[in-house]
């Protein structure tokens, strides 16, 4: 799946300076304008972030080269799924080394990735194509996350994890002050993609958060005290970040870091509970 980054987005709307680009697409998504000043809600504190973010650090943590790194540093190797290739330009075919299943990744941006489950997937000519337009694009600059685009753009090859092709569930922990408050699940992600929500203690809460919700029971994963620790030795200095983990049977995997979770646009039902989350996050004005 690969986002479209700026392509598409009006001119009008690239034209305006990213306040008021920020509030046009709140009020798309939400309904409402939203309150810069005085945020209150997740999804206000998230568009707060991104108009007076100053944390360098954001830059190195998005970037998903540089966030291997951090994590082997801050909590072990063990961690990382391990890097086949990284570099701005991919090696021609007949170099390549990597044995499938693999996936390509661009290291500044949501989404922008390739899955190959074997060799007859790979049309090497179009593949390239499509790493060089990744080079030479920005991460949509309507969004007003910023810290991306300064990231040097690289591109990363490591082993696709899951079994048959398709990727395992992905724990996505929002950590708040060092603490867990918040545990998304997204399951199917490229085909019927469904989203549910945990606290710490896993008690599934009745809210849905922008896709449908997954039916019937979702066992607590294998290693989820250790992913609550880990989550949170990776983000007790943040005010705000999401962890992202694959829980495996042979350990837990790192995925990725992300400051604005859907870059604050995708709506909670019911709607409360933007609130209820926003309380957990005391920014820094």
């Amino acid at each position: 799946m690969e986002s479209t980054g700026g392509e598409g987005r009006s001119v009008p709307l690239m034209s305006l300076p990213p306040r008021q680009r920020i509030e046009h697409l709140f009020y798309a998504s939400h309904g409402r304008l939203p309150d810069l000043d005085h945020p209150r809600t997740f999804n206000e504190k998230i568009q707060w972030r991104k108009l007076n973010w100053t944390d360098r650090r954001f830059v190195r943590l998005s970037d998903k080269v540089e966030a291997k790194r951090y994590v082997a540093e801050r909590i072990g190797e063990r961690y990382v799924n391990p890097t086949f290739f990284s570099g701005v330009e991919l090696p021609p075919l007949g170099e390549r080394r990597w044995p499938t299943p693999f996936v390509i990744k661009s290291n500044h941006a949501s989404g922008w990735n390739v899955f190959l489950t074997s060799n007859a997937d790979i049309d090497w000519p179009a593949i390239e194509d499509k790493v060089r337009r990744w080079m030479n694009s920005p991460w949509d600059p309507a969004l007003c996350e910023d810290w991306y685009n300064q990231i040097p753009r690289q591109i990363l090859v490591e082993p696709m994890l899951g079994a048959g092709g398709a990727p395992p569930p992905d724990y996505k922990c929002l950590v708040f002050h060092g603490r867990t408050e918040l545990i998304q699940i997204n399951i199917d992600r490229f085909g019927d993609h469904r989203r549910v929500l945990f606290d710490r203690d896993w008690r599934r809460l009745r809210v849905q958060w922008n896709e449908a919700p997954a039916a019937g029971e979702i066992p607590k994963p294998i290693h989820f005290t250790e992913m609550i620790a880990a989550a949170e030795a990776l983000a007790d200095d943040l005010d705000f970040v999401r962890v992202d983990f694959y829980d495996l049977p042979e350990g837990l995997k790192f995925g990725e870091m992300t400051f604005a979770p859907g870059s604050g646009l995708q709506r909670f039902t019911p709607a409360a509970f933007d609130e209820v989350l926003g309380r957990y996050w005391r920014i820094a004005r």
